[in-house]
């Protein structure tokens, strides 16, 4: 046991350079665990994913409108506004995110592999964990391929997607089709639905619930409209919108969080400071006295007058949206997904329920949502997501699953310009990320996305 614990402390080492490549960590025969109790406490840190989603999110502002970077000091959101691929293909924002996701699912693998050579499998201990693994492998393989690959309604059975690790190997791979590795996440969705047996530490961990939020979602990225309705009937009545949702971010498994990360461990929690400007255009989307706002303030520059700091406002909006968890699926998005999945079927009036619902909760005004129809009402639940998710990790992969170009309203100067300053297509090539330069020096298989450099060396 103790050999594992140390393999697992030296992957976590070791991950920033292996990316998908892992070190030679696997638990052979000899080394069989027979206590789940074991088992379990190796698998909980394939939960610890702070880097992985904190650059999640930067990679997602950096792709989309919704924040214009600190121009004078954060060259990390510099380099996405300037379409820079050289330097995107070396962000340490894409590296991140990918091995934080890959480590993930390396000790998910090792988990299902040592469950398989345990003794205690007739147990509700040994389902659950078979469950969760095979549950958080599907998150991770998800969140990867909708980054580095085109979206699935763009020919899926040809595009590349990731690496799909399925299973323990050293060997390297070459990436996997969009359409298989949406195969393999409902494959293993579906194979977990059974085996979870125990909500006791949801929402920390994976419960059926989560399984059935995460199917909404990949099922609504697939265009699957029907199915998408079907899941969040499931849930819809069973969790409340947040009573406070002000607070909602600042406490633990509270209202309405379905699924979670907790990063407690982390005294940074998993926002600290946003080194960006959220745009003005979204700022002025909100209705007054949306709870939502109360994160969002003036900014203001340091500027010395006379040999004296003062701190002069700027004309821009500043995010401190802080938190110890990550609310990875809640009630919200589950309302936002059937009020989308309605109105592309046309039922316009079920769709502006839901919708009202999650306006609603913020104590705005919803009378205006029943003038709304087809495309304008699409518009509306998009918006609606942008307000509800901001700096979350999720415009840029609902302009880019819509087919949407990336219009943005800033300039280094302006923060709020009448006319769009960029308009990036849905088929420009920046608006999926590169495969990281060590995963291309470390794999020989693999191949890059269109437009960037693959440089083989370090």
């Amino acid at each position: 046991m103790k050999k594992w614990i140390y393999y697992i402390a030296l992957f976590f080492v070791c991950t920033g350079c292996d990316m998908t490549l892992l070190p030679e960590t696997h638990i052979t025969e000899e080394d069989l665990v027979e206590n789940l109790v074991d088992i379990e406490k190796c698998f909980m840190s394939a939960y610890i994913m702070d880097d992985a989603i904190t650059n999640k999110i930067n990679c997602d502002w950096g792709l989309a409108d919704d924040i214009m970077p600190m121009f004078e000091n954060d060259w990390g959101g510099v380099f996405f506004y300037l379409q820079d691929a050289r330097e995107m293909y070396k962000s340490q924002w894409v590296q991140y995110l990918y091995a934080g996701f890959y480590s993930s699912i390396a000790i998910c693998n090792e988990t299902l592999y040592q469950l398989e050579l345990c003794p205690a499998k007739d147990s509700a201990q040994w389902s659950q964990l078979k469950g969760e693994a095979l549950a958080l492998r599907a998150y991770d393989h998800f969140s990867l391929v909708n980054y580095f690959g085109r979206p699935y309604y763009d020919h899926p059975e040809t595009n590349l997607g990731i690496v799909l690790k399925n299973e323990f190997s050293l060997k390297e791979a070459s990436r996997s089709t969009v359409q298989v590795v949406y195969d393999s996440v409902l494959s293993d969705l579906n194979r977990a639905y059974p085996l979870l047996n125990s909500d006791a530490e949801a929402p920390a961990r994976f419960s059926k619930d989560a399984v059935t939020a995460l199917l909404c979602r990949v099922y609504l990225f697939m265009n699957k409209w029907d199915k998408v309705i079907a899941e969040a009937n499931k849930l819809i009545g069973k969790y409340d919108l947040p009573s406070k949702p002000a607070d909602q971010f600042t406490v633990i498994n509270g209202e309405g969080e379905i699924f979670t990360l907790d990063f407690s461990y982390n005294k940074y929690g998993f926002f600290s400071y946003l080194e960006g400007y959220v745009a003005t255009w979204l700022v002025d989307a909100y209705q007054e006295g949306d709870p939502r706002t109360y994160n969002i303030i003036p900014g203001e520059d340091w500027v010395y007058i006379d040999g004296v700091l003062n701190f002069i406002p700027n004309g821009k909006n500043e995010l401190y949206k802080l938190g110890k968890t990550y609310k990875a699926l809640r009630i919200a998005e589950v309302y936002l997904n059937r009020a989308e999945a309605y109105c592309e079927l046309g039922e316009d009036l079920l769709a502006r329920e839901d919708l009202k619902a999650v306006v609603g909760n913020y104590g705005g005004d919803v009378s205006y949502i029943d003038k709304l129809s087809g495309e304008a009402l699409m518009n509306e639940i998009l918006m609606e997501r942008a307000r509800e998710f901001v700096c979350e990790g999720y415009r840029a992969l609902d302009l880019l699953r819509k087919g949407l170009p990336v219009e943005r309203y800033y300039t280094e100067e302006d923060p709020d310009t009448e006319e769009p300053q960029q308009i990036i297509s849905i088929d420009d090539f920046t608006r999926i990320l590169p495969i990281p330069h060590q995963e291309c020096y470390l794999n020989t298989l693999i191949e890059q996305n269109p437009g960037y450099p693959r440089d083989t060396k370090l």
